[in-house]
């Protein structure tokens, strides 16, 4: 077995209507949209995606090894409709 990877991992590619909202996988600012193939652990993410004056976004998502995950995101305005 290789030591270079221990675990096995895919791709995920982030997009929202807007480019520029922060991306967040776990908690943690991984880049801003768009966002294309970045490395990540195989199994259950949580993505959110910020950006001033929209509503939060963030959704549970499945990264399969060796495949590429997108995510499309349609944030909403804060504020009276």
């Amino acid at each position: 077995a290789s030591p270079a990877r221990l675990k096995f991992s895919g791709a995920l590619s982030v997009d929202a209507e807007m480019a520029g909202a922060r991306v967040y996988v776990d908690g943690r600012l991984v880049g801003f949209t768009p966002m294309f193939d970045v490395e990540v652990t195989a199994g259950s993410h949580v993505v959110r995606i910020e950006q001033e004056g929209y509503e939060r976004w963030s959704a549970v998502i499945r990264v399969v090894a060796d495949e590429s995950t997108r995510v499309e995101a349609k944030l909403r305005a804060v504020g009276p409709n």
